[in-house]
């Protein structure tokens, strides 16, 4: 792919981004894995590298794959390899253990051993790709449902009444954009790696506790920077689409009954479908998705009329609010071209802004590791690398139709 991207002259430079929002241009060799911090230190030039498996289909198979986002369209399937295809029955501990033996060794051969490039040997950043339940499954963290469900950072999932000084220490998802989790290392996936070598926590004498696990349960069936797991964007976009239109219909319900949610949610569906133009599509069969998750955000004002006439003024400015930040985010979102550090700034504020203003006017609601990606990680990985969609887990989930 490499070769033929150079000999059409088609390979891209996609530079690690400093904290200043400035582009390196010079060709430092930095073998192996590093964060975007230290790359950008270094002055490299890299090859970038998404990969990732993913259980889906018709006939269910989990799919490894591979793309270089050195190039124009990075996401679109044609641009993509399809570089495994194993069975799927189950997508447990031991059926993710074999497909890692046969997948990683050639991962962290390619990315310790670097490619050429127009006969220049460079440094090859991998980026893990894929939708949450398998970029967490691959790291070993045990989950959204437990007490440090981010991938990234060790905030926790709520307080509780017994967890108040945990809290205070590691962060809570539910405190929106001031989370306050402390950012997950690689030494510390390498330092669960040896101790988890013979096998899940069960095995071990002494169990770890959560200040030493960070809810990492077993030994990580790959090493990597946290930094370099892309915050799902096309997961962000679908998944919080449509829990936008959920949030309104339950507010809806706890406010005037399950009667007056019917009527709302039927009203909902024939606006999105006249006036909207998005056809009635089950989530999961791969019609409602891109432009149509898009075109919902172009036009969420039509929500927001009609969820006004069922809730309160305070629950009216604050949707108002979060109706016009998603407004804005999803063109950052979904962009696979560089976004200008204005543009960056604007995502991050927009980013929290969102969530906080969701959390707000919907009280009973629970951030969730999709709007606590969006709210506390987007924004960093967008500066580090300069775009989110370019590293779409989309050429992933187009291999399963």
């Amino acid at each position: 792919m490499i070769d033929d991207l150079c000999d059409n002259k088609q390979f891209i430079e996609r530079f690690v981004r400093g904290s200043d929002g400035a582009e390196i241009a010079s060709t430092s060799p930095f073998l192996g894995q590093a964060s975007p911090k230290e790359m950008y230190e270094a002055d490299v030039r890299t090859v970038q590298v998404c990969s990732g498996p993913d259980k889906g289909g018709v006939l269910s198979s989990t799919k490894a794959f591979l793309s270089c986002a050195n190039q124009h369209h990075p996401c679109s399937r044609g641009n993509t390899l399809l570089s495994g295809v194993f069975p799927a029955a189950k997508d447990d501990r031991a059926a993710l253990s074999a497909l890692a033996d046969v997948y990683v060794p050639d991962l962290d051969a390619l990315r310790m051993g670097g490619l050429e490039v127009a006969g220049e040997r460079r440094a090859v950043l991998f980026i893990l790709t894929g939708d949450y339940h398998f970029t967490k499954a691959w790291c070993c963290h045990v989950g959204a449902s437990r007490k440090m469900p981010c991938q990234r950072c060790t905030a926790m999932r709520r307080v509780t009444k017994t967890n108040g000084e945990q809290v205070a220490i590691y962060g809570d998802m539910q405190a929106g954009s001031r989370a306050g989790g402390k950012p997950r290392t690689i030494e510390h996936f390498k330092k669960m790696a040896a101790a988890y070598v013979e096998g899940g926590k069960d095995t071990l004498s002494t169990p770890l506790k959560l200040e030493e696990n960070f809810s990492i349960e077993n030994r990580p069936l790959i090493i990597i920077d946290a930094q370099h797991i892309a915050p799902v964007p096309l997961h962000l976009t679908l998944g919080i689409t449509v829990y936008l239109m959920r949030l309104g219909i339950e507010e809806v319900s706890f406010c005037h009954g399950k009667a007056s949610a019917a009527k709302y949610a039927d009203n909902l569906a024939n606006t999105l479908r006249q006036s909207v133009g998005v056809a009635p599509t089950l989530y999961f069969s791969g019609a409602f998705e891109g432009r149509q998750c898009q075109r919902i955000g172009e036009r969420l004002y039509l929500m927001f009329d009609l969820l006004s006439a069922y809730v309160s003024d305070k629950v009216r400015g604050d949707y108002s609010e979060a109706c016009a930040t998603r407004r804005r985010i999803i063109p950052i979102l979904t962009r696979v071209n560089d976004v200008s550090s204005a543009e960056m700034a604007a995502f991050r504020r927009d980013a929290a802004s969102f969530v906080d203003n969701l959390k707000a006017a919907f009280e009973r609601t629970s951030v969730t590791s999709k709007l606590h990606t969006l709210c506390c990680h987007a924004a960093d990985f967008l500066e580090a690398f300069g775009s989110l969609g370019r590293y779409s887990e989309q050429g992933l989930e187009s291999w399963h139709g």
